[in-house]
């Protein structure tokens, strides 16, 4: 897990950057900002899952 959040750090970095750098276009027409946004998403969503892993284990163990 501590992998995914490393890697999640990194790519938010990447995309505060590109929201920095097109602050005066219009972010739907930015492919990308979109992209970056969306591996952003897919990660967030791999690291929440990892985390309802590890608690629901945890809470296997507490029985």
């Amino acid at each position: 897990m501590k992998n995914h959040e490393e890697k999640l750090e990194r790519e938010r970095e990447k995309l505060d950057l590109l929201i920095d750098e097109v602050m005066s276009a219009p972010i739907a027409k930015n492919k990308a900002l979109i992209k970056q946004s969306r591996k952003v998403d897919a990660l967030i969503v791999k690291v929440q899952k990892e985390m309802e892993k590890s608690n629901k284990s945890k809470g296997e163990h507490l029985r």
